[in-house]
């Protein structure tokens, strides 16, 4: 059994090359990109009109001395003009022939010079910078209508098991309905990533076999279940069988105990518990830096931080644990209030929670009132605002 930052050290040790591609700007919202955008140094083309510049049209406008002319928002500023002044604070003659400045302006205000953003040649967003909202207008702005970002990562997920039935199936004795395919899927496509499910491989190596050939077909396969102490011989055989080099099977962290790692060539796979809290835990612990990496981005765990801790917590020391908890931010402060849960099993328990709290493998016990440390989970944000 190693520590989790041996086992996170050897997946990102084994990650494939980042591959490149080109695509249509609009479409590189939440991309990492893997080019610089330079400023091409085009401005807008100053038309004329008669007293009056519009943005966007109009005939090019000469003032000279004495005269003004009514300018809109966002239009070129006519040569020989050396300030604007706001609209509420000017007055129009009534055949709009003339204005009054009603108070003084001084010398270049309210114009924003042509190349005051960036000059031509200049970077205006640098190679690794994620694409928001705001670097999507820097590229309509200087007319990057094809971008290069970092490629994203095809993903396949197996379910595994001869206990589970889909969704829509109703359960017999002994039987429980399939979950951590669609818990994983959902973290997957907070990362802006749409796995392929592959379905249900029941405890027969031949079906297993198959399902994990199909997988391996893609850049990453995820695996759930199957991995625990009384299973892990026929995943292990598959693996073999296939020629995957297993680099770990065993982590000191609860829940999570039994994660699996596997590569081949430039492929990975993961292979996580069953228990549904168990899978969450671990992909968030290894599979989602790894993923991130793979599109770009040079910081991908999860968020951590520091706080209060509002209630005592005890535990079998050994392994580092992740305990659900509520976490809140209270004038200077972060409060944090452990969860009751019945453990790794227990997803109602954890969905409860917007944090996990992590305790350390070398204690016992976190006293109430000590400074704690807390990962922030994926959807921390839509968690914390509640329901109206």
């Amino acid at each position: 059994m190693i520590s989790i930052e041996e086992a996170l050290e050897l997946v990102l040790a084994h990650l494939p090359a980042k591959r490149m591609e080109e695509i249509d700007f609009q479409s590189s919202l939440g991309r990492v990109l893997a080019e610089r955008v330079i400023a091409t140094g085009n401005a807008p083309v100053r038309l004329k009109c008669v007293g009056e510049i519009r943005a966007g049209g109009g005939l090019v406008l000469r003032i000279g001395p004495g005269e003004a002319a009514a300018i809109m928002t966002g239009a070129p500023v006519p040569e020989g003009a050396d300030a604007v002044q706001i609209v509420e604070l000017t007055e129009r003659s009534g055949d709009g022939q003339y204005v009054v400045i009603q108070k003084p302006v001084s010398l270049g205000a309210n114009i924003a010079p042509m190349g005051c953003e960036a000059r031509a040649g200049e970077t205006v967003l640098e190679a690794g910078r994620c694409v928001g909202p705001a670097e999507i207008a820097v590229l309509a702005t200087f007319g990057a209508s094809r971008v290069k970002v970092y490629a994203r990562p095809r993903v396949a997920l197996i379910a595994t098991g001869d206990e589970l039935v889909e969704v829509e199936d109703t359960p017999r004795p002994g039987q429980i309905r399939n979950s951590n395919a669609y818990s994983l899927s959902g973290q997957l496509r907070l990362m802006g990533l749409e796995p392929e499910y592959l379905g249900i491989a029941r405890d027969e190596k031949g079906e297993l076999r198959r399902l994990m050939l199909d997988g391996l077909q893609r850049d990453v396969l995820i695996l759930t279940g199957g991995v625990s102490m009384g299973e892990y011989d026929l995943v292990k055989e598959v693996f073999e069988e296939l020629g995957l080099q297993i680099l770990f099977t065993r982590v000191a962290m609860k829940p999570g105990k039994p994660t699996v790692f596997a590569r081949k060539g430039g492929k990975l796979v993961f292979g996580l518990p069953g228990n549904p809290v168990s899978t969450f835990v671990s992909f968030e612990n290894f599979v989602r830096p790894a993923l991130g990496r793979i599109c770009g981005f040079a910081r991908t765990e999860l968020p951590r931080i520091k706080g209060d801790l509002l209630s005592e917590m005890k535990q079998k020391p050994g392994r580092t644990a992740f305990l659900p908890a509520w976490v809140e931010w209270e004038e200077d402060h972060w409060s944090i209030e452990p969860l009751p849960w019945k453990g790794s099993a227990d997803i109602i328990g954890f969905s409860r929670s917007n944090a996990a709290v992590i305790f350390p493998g070398s204690r016992d016990c976190l006293r109430r009132g000590e400074i704690v440390e807390a990962m922030l989970l994926p959807d921390f944000v839509l968690r914390s605002r509640g329901s109206a």
